[in-house]
């Protein structure tokens, strides 16, 4: 990757932002010498079932959470196209936005990456971006090829400089595979924490801890989650 202006896509339901989307975030960015990571909260994710605020909501507490720093972007993209995301849609018009020769690079925890052949034109994928693949709780690395599809014709591994891997795809692109920090938060315990009326301190970003508190958001009963997702629909 060296020598190419390299942009990093980090998408997800950012349901809500919290500090360990950010510091994954910024140790791939310094790992790969990203120049940019460009955050894209997805409007309705095909694979999230239940409700949850809206993608514009969603997208105005990414905003509050980057604030500051520089190398951080946040992407209306997903919010504005509306419908169901899909990540072969957004690198395509990503990839459009960037000079010829801009690399993008997909960050992916190894969670979703385990469903990467279930996803919207999935043999396309590699095509379209490098992946960078970082561990989850319950999620260790592991060879890509076990999941990554036969159409991305990875070759054998090569060692990175200061931990990790790379396989090269048949379209030329890389999959990284990064033994990042893994950190226990969870969105699913922060909605929870708000729902039962605990501090959400130190797991996300002042900011965006006041926001969550002045919209009403994550309360329960409240009509705050005013959008859906379809359940068991493949893609994303």
């Amino acid at each position: 990757m060296a020598g190419a202006r390299r942009i990093g896509v980090y998408g997800g339901t950012f349901n809500p932002i919290h500090v360990a989307h950010l510091a994954l975030a910024e140790e791939i960015r310094e790992r790969l010498e990203l120049e940019r990571v460009l955050f894209v909260p997805s409007n309705l994710p095909p694979h999230k079932g239940g409700h949850l605020p809206s993608g514009t909501e969603r997208l105005a507490l990414v905003r509050l959470a980057i604030r500051g720093n520089p190398a951080f972007g946040a992407i209306d993209l997903e919010v504005r196209r509306g419908g169901r995301s899909y990540t072969s849609e957004t690198l395509r018009e990503l990839a459009g936005r960037f000079p010829t020769g801009t690399e993008l690079v997909f960050l992916i925890g190894m969670d979703a990456f385990e469903e990467i052949g279930t996803w919207h034109q999935a043999d396309l994928l590699a095509a379209e971006a490098h992946f960078a693949l970082f561990p989850r709780v319950g999620h260790p690395l592991v060879d890509p090829r076990k999941h990554a599809p036969k159409a991305w014709g990875l070759a054998a591994p090569r060692r990175l400089p200061g931990g990790g891997h790379s396989w090269r795809t048949s379209a030329g692109t890389r999959v990284y595979l990064l033994p990042t920090e893994q950190y226990s938060i969870a969105a699913s315990t922060i909605r929870a924490r708000v729902a039962r009326g605990a501090s959400i301190r130190y797991l996300v970003p002042p900011a965006v801890a006041t926001a969550i508190e002045r919209g009403g958001l994550y309360r329960r009963n409240t009509t705050a989650s005013r959008g859906t997702t379809p359940r068991h629909t493949k893609g994303a």
